[in-house]
């Protein structure tokens, strides 16, 4: 290309015609661009990601298609040297750089290029993509413009809630031990990190709230020979950490409990997974709702030997499949004293059961003596529920409410309308015969009277 720069004083006379001389340069200089690379989250392209490892290759035989170790890294000239492009992080991208004692934008010339991903950001997938870049601009007087690529890359950020035992159901207390089973993937051996993780309750309309309840793991992951070297220089490694939260399960009964993680190092964020909808990191909690009766279904029971209380026990959030046993016991409501049998042991009823849905119900029938109660003792039954499925039964729900009314029965020996045993039909039936028997009686006592009088 030639660059006329400006017209000079001296005078060149051809066939009589004097002609100015001007100054022009030749400028044999293709056309070059930089490189700019972007990293985003496919779930979030708005996410740029950092920690990601390049290479920049030329295509050396001219293939057009890239060819793992036939493609050679490019070069670029500069003062009559040639310097190989490497690719470092810059604020919110990468870029092709030489090394002249500091990291300068490359410049790459005309040609075909190829840009590679050797290494992944820290809890991401190698996106195992090849992108290809052609510079066949020749015109230096267009303005340059960097070459700009995108590489996408899925998180891979699992983690596993589980209550006692690897339960998807949590215990039932005051001090309920959760686990959350961070699996890592992609994460530099030797390097320091720390997963915080918070307690999420989940509403019916899918929405999540904080529980405040939170829990942390400090790791530094190790290399147990299975670590793979990438061209940074580190050595990535895949693994398991726990986060593990103490939380009052008698305050979320009937509830879903999610975890959100989130992985930090050196104070930068790196991942987070945080997705209510995922039931890897949610755990259930269990609750009972029970309606206790006596025969016939009405709410009261006679003093006599021979007698039972039905509860019918309602349950929420069970695993269907698993075996559960529930344990029913019989208090006195005025004082939440047992009640008991004649040899001093408390009146129990146990139920083993396997739901085939999570929310169902069972009856638990109590048989007893009841004939030592006394009119207007009222009876309150309590229920916990147990997953038996593991080695060791676990407590996943209860019901215990002295003053619950659907819990409770109220001893009476006096039968009304309604009460155990005798329904208001029965009543009614027993009414109108006792309405005939006096009818039939008055009418025999007239016709004695009439034949007393005949004589």
């Amino acid at each position: 290309m030639i660059d006329v720069t400006g017209k000079t004083d001296n005078v060149v006379t051809i066939n009589g015609n004097e002609l100015y001389s001007y100054v022009a340069e030749v400028s044999d200089e293709p056309y070059a661009a930089p490189v700019r690379i972007y990293k985003t989250d496919s779930r979030d392209d708005s996410r740029r990601l950092t920690g990601a490892s390049f290479m920049i290759c030329e295509d050396t035989n001219g293939s057009g298609k890239y060819e793992e170790g036939e493609d050679k890294a490019a070069k670029v000239r500069k003062d009559d040297r040639f310097y190989e492009v490497s690719v470092i992080e810059r604020d919110g991208y990468y870029e092709g750089v030489i090394d002249t004692g500091t990291f300068e934008t490359a410049n790459l010339r005309f040609g075909t290029y190829f840009i590679v991903e050797t290494a992944a950001p820290e809890m991401y997938v190698l996106s195992g993509e090849v992108k290809t870049v052609v510079i066949d601009k020749q015109d230096t007087s267009e303005e340059v413009k960097p070459v700009e690529v995108t590489f996408v890359n899925e998180l891979d950020f699992k983690t596993s809630l589980t209550g006692e035992g690897g339960s998807k159901i949590a215990g039932y207390g005051k001090e309920i031990r959760l686990t959350d089973t961070v699996s890592y993937t992609n994460l530099v051996a030797g390097r320091a990190y720390t997963v915080k993780g918070e307690l999420m309750l989940k509403g019916e309309d899918g929405k999540t709230v904080s529980t405040g309840i939170t829990g942390k793991a400090d790791f530094t992951p190790e290399d147990n020979g299975t670590g793979v070297s990438v061209s940074d220089g580190t050595v990535r490694v895949n693994g398991k950490v726990q986060v593990e939260f103490l939380i009052d399960t008698t305050s979320y009964k009937g509830k879903e409990i999610v975890a959100y993680e989130s992985l930090f190092t050196e104070g930068r964020l790196i991942a987070e997974h945080k997705d209510p909808d995922d039931e890897d990191q949610t755990v259930k909690i269990g609750d009972l709702v029970t309606s206790a009766t006596g025969s016939g279904g009405v709410k009261i029971i006679r003093p006599v030997k021979n007698t039972s209380i039905t509860d019918r026990v309602e349950y929420k959030n069970l695993v269907p499949g698993n075996q559960y046993r529930i344990r029913g016991e019989l208090h006195y409501a005025s004082n939440g004293k047992e009640l008991t049998d004649r040899s001093g042991k408390t009146v129990t009823k146990e139920v083993v059961f396997t739901p085939e849905e999570e929310n169902g119900a069972v009856n638990v029938i109590f048989s007893l003596n009841a004939s030592g109660l006394k009119e207007g003792d009222r009876i309150v039954v309590f229920e916990d529920c147990y997953a038996v499925s593991g080695e060791d039964p676990v407590l996943v729900c209860s019901h215990r409410d002295p003053d619950n009314k659907d819990q409770t029965v109220t001893v009476t020996d006096i039968p009304k309308t309604g009460d155990e045993g005798i329904s208001g039909d029965a009543i009614t039936g027993l009414a109108a015969a006792a309405g005939m028997l006096i009818s039939i009686i008055g009418i025999c006592v007239m016709l004695n009277k009439r034949l007393v009088d005949l004589l």
